[in-house]
């Protein structure tokens, strides 16, 4: 699935980037070698009332960018309102939604007739300021396996654009933290995770304090679950 440019392209995401021109441009060329013409990064303020778009990045038609940036059509959207109610990834075509009121029915209209039929949103990790997605459009159904790569990318790159927006805070788990869940996800003890890393029992205990707030969690087995439900959105089609 992953080829040597997309490879060098995660590596440079990886690295420490120092503004999201150079982010946008490394996400932009994995989403395009894996075929989507069309795709959007999001970030919302708050989780569950999408209200303030914070910044959005697309190769959607520049009419259709503006017609729902400048406008703030965004907030008649119906693939936005069912996000709110989401916790995986959901396909979507523009006539699939029903009981649509008459202001949702011509956002839908207006998007197909610019080209946009179909898609498919993603959810990212929640966080508590702020809430991520991607959507892709018509793309064929995408494999469970590409849609944990562009889930996994999309959060790193959300991470550190938050960061640009002044969130030194900022509450989306790191490459490393992330590692971590997954490795208890496997079932291995704190020591065995150590060994895997070689990090110490302290900071493993330091990531997993950090895990825990950052997922508004009581405990780490609560983390792990808040975790898990993300990645079955990759998998559960």
């Amino acid at each position: 699935m992953i080829n040597l440019r997309i490879a060098l392209a995660l590596e440079k995401i990886n690295q420490e980037l120092h503004n999201k021109e150079e982010i946008l441009s490394a996400f932009k060329d994995i989403c395009l070698n894996f075929g989507f013409e069309y795709f959007a990064l999001t970030i919302f303020h708050g989780i569950n009332d999408i209200k303030e778009k914070i910044f959005t990045y697309n190769t959607y038609p520049e009419k259709w960018t503006k017609y729902i940036v400048e406008e703030k059509q965004y907030l008649n959207s119906p693939i936005l309102m069912f996000l709110k109610r989401a916790n995986s990834s959901f396909s979507w075509h523009t006539t699939s939604f029903p009981n649509l009121t008459p202001a949702q029915q011509n956002f839908m209209n207006v998007t197909s007739d610019f080209g946009v039929k179909w898609g498919e949103t993603i959810p990212l990790i929640p966080h508590e300021e702020y809430h991520g997605f991607i959507t892709i459009s018509n793309s064929p159904s995408l494999h469970p396996e590409v849609l944990y790569i562009i889930q996994y990318i999309a959060n790193i790159c959300v991470d550190k654009i938050a960061l640009l927006f002044g969130d030194k805070r900022s509450k989306f788990l790191s490459p490393r933290e992330c590692e971590i869940l997954m490795l208890k996800l496997e079932g291995l003890a704190i020591k065995q995770i150590c060994d895997h890393l070689n990090l110490s029992i302290s900071t493993i205990n330091f990531h997993l304090k950090n895990i825990r707030e950052k997922l508004d969690a009581h405990s780490t087995e609560q983390a792990l679950v808040k975790f898990a439900t993300m990645q079955r959105s990759s998998s559960n089609k």
